[in-house]
């Protein structure tokens, strides 16, 4: 009987897996997405030179080269474009199997890790909290922020069970319910030439550069550019308020901000034809933390129960950075029945 044919080498054995390790599979990503090592380095809060020496040691270990570099840009090469799936898809098991510990500590510890975007439930937030921690004296709020680096406020990286959250978004495994939602304006220099009016519409934006947060959702992007063709990314809250100073642009914002991020010299103008902005409750689809749905039911109770500041977030007086009225306090929210 002829002999087995020997089984084909394990990858695992390959040495360059003993080498590899995730901040160079990350660079390498990164690289490739933005096709151009200053957009990567900037995104990875890394100087440039370091990133090209990073991708270079890779590139020696594996023994291909994965770009064609020039002076105008960067592409995949063919060995570039065989390796890219697979490490996106490492980089996402890992982080998967990372949320999943986290999740199941925390559950261990009767803690509940709130994702929150920038200014959560605007006026409402505190209300909230204090409303969920009557209900539960004993369960530990963690909350988790974020801005631009992630609009499901760590719901898809496991640092969060639950969060509030503002849509629309790439909603593909989430669940969301919708608190509120309320007007967006446009924040731009006071020496902007649209500064002197009252009021802009979406025509009078698309004259302008507009500067959308760069995140890594092109629908929260998208939603925020305003359909406005002339865009310029910002990674942070201050590089936007930064280009607005300068009049390098002007950006769109929900009116909440203004109240909770007010900058001297920016207008915050109303633009007559710009849907709302919601802010919506969040959790991953097939959540089966009693906590999550608990806090959910409070969330909304709170809102129902506070209908004179729910009002005032709804239709605020643009331009006032004072606070909407005080909040009454919310009832015990109905306990939830048994499924």
């Amino acid at each position: 009987m002829p002999a087995a044919p020997p089984a084909p080498p394990s990858p695992a054995g390959d040495p360059a897996v003993d080498t590899l390790t995730f901040p160079r599979l990350r660079a390498f990503l990164a690289v490739a997405e933005e096709q151009s090592f200053t957009r990567a380095a900037a995104r990875l809060h890394v100087a440039q030179q370091a990133l090209s020496t990073t991708v270079r040691r890779l590139e020696r270990e594996l023994g291909a080269r994965l770009f064609d570099r020039s002076t105008r840009a960067v592409h995949l090469t063919a060995a570039g474009l065989a390796m890219l799936d697979s490490a996106r898809r490492a980089l996402d098991e890992l982080a998967r199997g990372i949320g999943e510990a986290r999740r199941i500590d925390r559950r261990g510890r009767g803690t509940l890790a709130v994702g929150v975007m920038a200014g959560a439930a605007l006026e409402l937030t505190d209300p909230i909290l204090a409303a969920f921690s009557r209900e539960l004296p004993d369960t530990e709020v963690a909350l988790d922020p974020h801005l631009y680096d992630d609009p499901s406020a760590g719901l898809r990286a496991g640092t969060s069970d639950v969060a509030l959250l503002r849509p629309p978004l790439d909603e593909r495994g989430l669940e969301l319910r919708r608190l509120f939602a309320e007007p967006r304006v446009a924040a731009l220099s006071a020496r902007h030439p649209l500064a002197r009016k009252t009021e802009l519409s979406l025509r009078d934006l698309q004259a302008t550069t507009v500067v959308r947060p760069a995140s890594p959702d092109p629908v929260w992007n998208d939603f925020w550019a305003a359909g406005c063709s002339q865009t310029i990314d910002a990674r942070t809250l201050e590089a936007t308020l930064e280009m607005i100073s300068a009049r390098r642009a002007v950006a769109i914002s929900a009116a909440g901000w203004v109240r909770f991020y007010p900058r001297p010299g920016v207008r915050n103008l109303p633009v007559a034809d710009l849907p709302p902005s919601e802010v919506a409750l969040a959790w991953r689809r097939g959540e089966t933390n009693p906590l999550v749905r608990r806090f959910v039911d409070v969330a909304l109770a709170t809102a129902r129960a506070n209908p004179t500041l729910l009002r005032a977030i709804e239709q605020p007086a643009l331009g006032d950075a004072d606070p909407p009225g005080k909040p009454a306090r919310s009832p015990r929210p109905p306990r939830r029945a048994e499924e």
